[in-house]
């Protein structure tokens, strides 16, 4: 991955990167190897937390819509 630093901007570039690496999952994946083992248990429990708060967050743009944002 690279990302340009414009006008010795190195702020906006970190920036740019980290938005990056958080879309592409790698930032995730390396965290995930940094903690060490997880045991399946875990990681199914982290999975439906993840789908609660997917849901969630689609009720919530849902009913945002549906009200015109009010």
């Amino acid at each position: 991955m690279k990302v340009q630093v414009r006008k010795n901007n190195t702020h906006k570039a970190m920036s740019i990167l980290a938005k990056a690496a958080m879309e592409d999952g790698d930032l995730r994946r390396y965290i995930e190897r940094a903690n060490g083992y997880v045991s399946k248990g875990q990681k199914k429990r982290k999975a439906k937390s993840a789908a609660i708060m997917r849901h969630r967050k689609e009720l919530k743009d849902r009913m945002e819509v549906d009200h015109g944002g009010h």
